[in-house]
């Protein structure tokens, strides 16, 4: 319950926010076409905050067994009683007349499912229309604006791990990661370049790197990586020491 009021209520937030800066003809009517004046949206809404803020509301988790067909289904259920009280308390005037009606025209006991399949389905008719009247054009920068800061937040995070691993005393020795984070055929081809070569390290980067996120600073940081772990293997046969990279594609 907490986790689908909640994304209702950023659907509404994320809405306003796109409709504050794009002008889309016919808003009012499509949403009033899909959501209707029957009270759901606003109960669903307010249901958000009386779970969250107010009252806990308690729902019943129920199964229930068609025996004949072999299934079974399950719920939430509310009584109204007890909601009804909670409204009373932690609403007034048009705003909890509303949420009364809508909770006493309700026969028996409120099925949340019911309710939220129903209230599901006109959200998703309402983005499918909504969708379609932004034009990428509308969203080019604002994509633009998203991946450079993705790429922003990879490039702190690789700046972090390589200055921890040049700044060990024992050189870190990278190939010991690569099998967490490249498939087998792709260490072969790894392998078949010189070994801790600027080659090598490149091409070690075009696999992991995915978001592109690896600048010229980084890049150099990383050819010190693998000098550092060459250097190690000339001095000493030893096993060296080692230092996690990031997953595949990820900060």
């Amino acid at each position: 319950m907490f986790a689908t009021t909640d994304a209702a209520a950023s659907l509404v937030d994320h809405c306003r926010v796109v409709t504050r800066r794009v002008k889309i003809d016919g808003l009012r009517e499509k949403l009033a076409e899909c959501f209707g004046d029957d009270g759901l949206h606003n109960f669903v809404i307010q249901l958000r905050i009386l779970l969250h803020h107010i009252q806990f509301v308690e729902a019943s988790w129920k199964i229930h067994y068609v025996f004949s067909e072999g299934a079974k289904t399950s719920t939430f259920e509310i009584s109204k009683d007890p909601l009804l009280q909670a409204i009373a308390w932690s609403f007034k005037g048009g705003e909890r007349r509303e949420l009364e009606d809508f909770v006493t025209r309700q026969e028996g006991e409120i099925d949340l499912k019911l309710l939220l399949l129903d209230y599901g389905a006109r959200v998703k008719r309402f983005y499918e229309w909504f969708d379609a009247q932004i034009t990428s054009v509308d969203l080019t920068d604002y994509d633009r604006v998203m991946f450079e800061k993705k790429k922003a937040g990879a490039r702190n995070s690789w700046k972090i791990i390589l200055m921890f691993a040049l700044n060990m005393k024992v050189p870190v020795n990278p190939h010991n990661h690569l099998h967490k984070h490249l498939p087998a055929e792709d260490i072969a081809e790894i392998n078949k370049l010189p070994r801790n070569s600027r080659e090598q390290a490149d091409f070690i980067i075009s696999l992991i790197d995915r978001d592109n996120a690896i600048n010229d600073q980084l890049r150099d940081m990383a050819y010190q990586l693998f000098e550092r772990a060459e250097a190690a293997l000339q001095d000493s046969p030893s096993p060296l020491p080692s230092c996690p990279l990031p997953a595949s594609g990820a900060a």
